[in-house]
């Protein structure tokens, strides 16, 4: 453990139903000296699946916030962590597929809230449709099931005909009897944390991020969780100097008392390869 911290010794709910503790609970521990225990029983999926049954009402920060908030009243808890997954198009990519886990830490006697995202193209998603059973059974191993869990379904919208598999033999009965009954199956990776192993590898990933805010104070207020809130884009390009969307330096902001701070400028470039440049390449 590292040196003592303000939450050293604390408890800490875990907002989740899908196993995050695994990854989350350990690091709170090691570098903050926090206790912390999953919210057994309580239902995150009043806030939305993956599958589409129940909608998500609101943007992945609103429905975080409301799922930690919703989860301390619940267990009478001061403080917790929850996430919330986002997936869909890479936002300067449209055409990558990317996943945006967002975290919220919250303090409630001490009025402090927290948030960190990271973006990640690596965590698995995919829905394909198959036509024979050895099509379909050969894609189950590329994709490491049963490790990678998956939804087999009749029909391209998930939640209307899904099937859950727990293993290989129970899959295999599932995708020909769909292929005899309806000459097509589809198979949807399941996003759930607990079944997803790469975004649980992501979860782990933004907990670091936010428990580094915690361990960073304001310079002007000293409150926690001070860190990158936007960024510098005007990089200028190296040929014709014109300012291009290419970042220049990070931007931290206090969400208490508004400090702003340019920051991280020796980790970006100081010029904008011509490619990127509107003049030298409209």
């Amino acid at each position: 453990m590292h040196a003592r911290h303000r939450y050293s010794d604390k408890s800490a709910l875990i907002v989740t139903k899908h196993g995050k503790e695994q990854v989350i609970q350990p690091l709170l521990k090691w570098y903050l000296g926090m206790d912390a225990v999953p919210s057994i029983g309580f239902d995150t999926d009043q806030f939305g699946t993956f599958s589409g049954d129940i909608a998500r009402t609101q943007g992945p920060k609103e429905t975080v916030r409301k799922k930690c908030l919703s989860a301390l009243e619940q267990y009478s808890k001061t403080i917790g962590i929850a996430t919330e997954g986002s997936f869909g198009a890479h936002p300067s990519s449209p055409f990558l597929a990317a996943h945006e886990e967002w975290m919220v830490f919250m303090d409630l006697e001490n009025k402090i809230e927290v948030y960190e995202r990271k973006l990640s193209t690596t965590t698995v998603q995919f829905a394909k449709s198959f036509t024979t059973p050895t099509q379909a059974i050969d894609f189950l191993s590329s994709v490491d099931f049963p490790q990678q869990r998956v939804f087999i379904h009749a029909e391209e919208q998930l939640y209307r005909t899904a099937v859950y598999p727990n293993d290989l033999p129970e899959a295999i009965e599932v995708i020909k009897s769909l292929i005899a009954q309806r000459e097509k199956c589809w198979i949807t990776s399941d996003l759930r944390a607990h079944a997803n192993p790469s975004r649980m590898k992501v979860i782990e990933g933004v907990t670091e991020k936010l428990i580094n805010r915690l361990l960073t104070t304001c310079p002007s207020c000293s409150t926690l969780g001070y860190g990158r809130e936007e960024v510098k884009r005007g990089l200028p390009c190296a040929q014709c100097h014109f300012p291009t969307s290419g970042i220049q330096a990070d931007i931290y902001v206090c969400a208490q008392c508004g400090h702003r701070e340019e920051k991280n400028e020796s980790d970006y470039p100081k010029s904008q390869n011509p490619m990127y440049c509107l003049i030298c390449n409209p």
